[in-house]
């Protein structure tokens, strides 16, 4: 966050000690609503309980939702917490005077206070945290949340077999005001997204949750979702608790038990939370995550009809509230990280606790009319609480794509204005190798080297800074007289070695015959002429692809030329031409295989039909990944490259900064991924707001396999490059002595070994 790691961790420390407060007191407080209520009332009145308090916080969360978007949560969650802990000590007054009125109270209190304060909390740390920190950090801060899980039903049972349930009442109280003085903290200290991460929205307050979640279907299939799971837990906490009340009469007794059963799964919780999540939140999709919660229970539900009893339920609920406070938590989170403050505002409260509560509605109703059916409602409520656990798991391939495309949009509202800073406001972060070199006098600074040693690597290094003189080739001796045949006069012409008379009969409005191709080609190596070469062979390339392929795929031939070779074939619309430049792709110099990338996007630009094979490019990413990290950033061209014809992510606002190697993956990338969103990234990780940074890394990982996220994130990370202060002659002369066969093939023949090819002395990075 672009200050000191002590400054940056105080901020994260306060939030997961509020979590942990936080969710202590949810834990504790679900004990002793359960326990007060279950002892005042049948279980029978339990689902009519459940309706009446999820309708009302139904009718609390547009309030809490319109005062989120006009306040937004850092003013709004001390003052809450506030609020709930005075609210709790009046009920910790009336539970012996007016139980049963206590009873109902609390049930509300915390159906109301927990569900909004908790979305209202994550909100807040949400909106402060790019999507990349927040996919490193929540797991951590819910970690706390989840230890205080833990300590809550520790608390619960303790006070229960100490005192009584009259006695936890105060301590709850006490425990939101903890919440409130850290939550201040956490809204003080972390710093908010940069200006950028909010332009080009509407003004805060100015939608509606409705009409967000009507023009969103990403957010439609997140409620869902969340219904869906409310409505199972529903079902499954009736029959568990139903069986809890015939075997447990005593209120002190039932909140002992209750007590035992939430340390029980806040322990399991916490072990899930600090062994599991944080490496399922890197290993895998938010969405891909998040269903582990559904998958759970529908797998839970099927163990409940086969083996019914307390136990059993028991464990089925006990895995369901664990997955939903560790796994679940951490990812469903993440998914409102790219969602504008705009339109997150004023519908997460109505996702998080409004179709919470619906689902709560809903899941009652549902409760009372199964148990209509007598005997049967457990196995009923059993199955329905499967069949939805199954449903909710389809839901991850949607949940994905509404993922990633939502970090696009959030790329692109964010980019806007990034893109219109001037060169001088974009901090630079990577070095150019050539001009590393120009700041070293290798000779000086490796004195041990004789002195045709060092010339060798200078007159090379002075040959990879300016481009290749492509000398013409030797003049043939001409014929006495003019010549009738137009293709021979032609091609006598193309061969004379006078510039002037070469261009002329390249650009011949007439096309190039196929008698001539073979005496084209070799013109692409004299860089007079290679512009007009490439434009003459572009016009008859789908003609003569074969002849084309073979030049570029020889390794034998002059490098100059199979460099140039994929400019010309990416005019080509024939698959032939794709398959043969896909081979191109593992070839031993950089520039062929850089020049093999931008022809083939060209290509599937014009023709987006033509298959591609995402396994070849997938693997030649690994490819390119399996270099030192010298070597990538010192690879570069000779040919200069016109707009038409050079990288689509190469920008001159970039040039400082961006890496040619890094330029050839997102080409490659743009093989098998939609074009914008890869434009939006690579500008993202090349700019200086963290914010979009982030998002542009979270996009790039949620759209990578997983081993080819591991081989690229280290070059995708922001992991500072050495500067040349940093780094020594010997580190220099070791990059170019990987990076550049040029070098190394004069070296090898001046110390008596065999060289491969003298005709690659021009050439660029391998």
């Amino acid at each position: 966050m672009n200050r000191p790691p002590e400054r940056a961790a105080a901020p994260i420390l306060a939030a997961t000690a509020c979590a942990f407060a936080m969710i202590s007191h949810q834990v504790a407080g679900k004990a002793a609503r359960d326990a007060l209520f279950l002892s005042s009332y049948d279980v029978s009145q339990l689902p009519r309980m459940v309706v009446t308090s999820a309708l009302l916080t139904i009718g609390a969360v547009h309030l809490a939702a319109r005062a989120l978007s006009r306040f937004g949560p850092r003013r709004l969650v001390s003052l809450a917490f506030l609020g709930s802990a005075a609210l709790q000590f009046v009920w910790a007054w009336a539970v012996d005077a007016f139980p049963r009125a206590a009873a109902v109270g609390f049930y509300i209190h915390m159906a109301v206070f927990g569900a909004v304060l908790i979305s209202w909390y994550w909100s807040m740390i949400t909106e402060q945290l790019d999507p990349s920190t927040a996919r490193k950090r929540i797991a951590r801060i819910a970690g706390g949340g989840t230890l205080g899980g833990l300590a809550g039903g520790l608390v619960a049972e303790r006070v229960a077999a100490l005192f009584s349930l009259s006695a936890l009442l105060p301590i709850l109280g006490g425990l939101h005001v903890v919440c409130a003085v850290l939550a201040a903290r956490v809204g003080a200290g972390i710093r908010a997204p940069s200006p950028t991460a909010e332009r080009g929205g509407l003004e805060t307050g100015s939608r509606s949750g409705g009409s967000v979640l009507r023009k969103t279907p990403y957010l439609r299939h997140l409620a869902l979702l969340v219904l869906m799971g409310t409505v199972s837990a529903a079902f499954l906490d009736f029959v568990f608790k139903a069986e809890a009340a015939e075997s447990f009469t005593d209120r002190d007794t039932l909140l002992r038990f209750f007590g035992v059963f939430y340390t029980t799964i806040a322990l399991a919780t916490f072990l899930v939370q600090s062994t599991v999540t944080r490496k399922l939140l890197e290993a895998l999709r938010p969405a891909h995550a998040a269903t582990i919660l559904p998958l759970t229970v529908g797998v839970g539900g099927v163990l409940g009809l086969v083996f019914p009893g307390l136990p059993v339920f028991s464990a089925v609920r006990g895995a369901e509230s664990s997955t939903r406070s560790s796994i679940f938590r951490s990812s469903y989170e993440l998914f409102y990280a790219p969602v504008p403050r705009d339109e997150k505002r004023p519908v997460k409260t109505l996702v998080d606790v409004g179709f919470d509560r619906l689902g709560d509605a809903l899941g009652g109703g549902l409760v009372y009319l199964a148990l209509l059916a007598g005997g049967a409602a457990t196995q009923l409520l059993v199955a329905g609480a499967a069949v939805l656990g199954f449903g909710g798991f389809l839901l991850r391939g949607r949940l994905h794509e509404g993922y990633a495309a939502a970090l696009a949009r959030s790329m692109k509202r964010q980019s806007e204005p990034t893109q219109r800073q001037s060169r001088a406001d974009v901090e630079a972060t990577q070095t150019l190798f050539l001009h590393t070199l120009s700041q070293i006098e290798l000779s000086g600074a490796l004195p041990e080297l004789d002195a045709d040693v060092s010339t060798t690597i200078a007159e090379s290094t002075s040959r990879v800074r300016r481009e290749p003189s492509g000398a013409a080739p030797t003049v043939p001796t001409e014929p006495a007289g003019p010549l009738k045949d137009p293709v021979l006069a032609r091609a006598v012409e193309l061969r004379s070695g006078d510039l002037g008379r070469v261009r002329r009969a390249l650009r011949t409005s007439s096309s190039l015959p196929s008698e001539l191709v073979p005496t084209v080609i070799p013109l692409l190596a004299w860089d007079g002429v290679a512009t007009s070469a490439i434009r003459t062979l572009r016009k008859i390339c789908d003609r003569h692809v074969g002849q084309l392929l073979d030049s570029l795929l020889d390794p034998d031939e002059e490098f100059a030329i199979r460099r140039r070779i994929p400019r010309v074939m990416s005019a080509c619309r024939s698959g032939r031409a794709v398959s043969g430049l896909l081979d191109a792709l593992a070839d031993r110099r950089f520039e062929v295989r850089y020049q093999s990338g931008i022809a083939l996007s060209r290509i599937h630009e014009r023709n987006p039909d033509l298959p591609i094979d995402r396994d070849c490019v997938f693997r030649t990413i690994e490819r390119e990944t399996r270099v030192d990290r010298k070597v990538w950033v010192a690879q570069r061209l000779l040919d200069e490259e016109t707009e038409e014809e050079g990288s689509p992510f190469h920008e001159d606002l970039l040039r400082d900064r961006a890496t040619r190697s890094l330029e050839h993956v997102f080409t490659l990338l743009s093989l098998v991924f939609p074009r914008e969103p890869l434009e939006l990234a690579y500008r993202g990780l090349h700019v200086s707001d963290p914010y979009l940074r982030g998002t542009a890394l979270e996009y790039m990982e949620s759209i990578l396999p997983p081993a080819l996220r591991r081989e690229l994130r280290p070059f995708l990370a922001d992991e500072p490059l050495p500067s040349p202060a940093d780094r020594s002659a010997a580190s220099v002369l070791d990059s170019l002595l990987q990076s550049q066969d040029s070098i190394r093939i004069d070296l090898e023949s001046r110390s008596g070994k065999p060289g491969k090819d003298r005709k690659d002395e021009g050439g660029s990075s391998g």
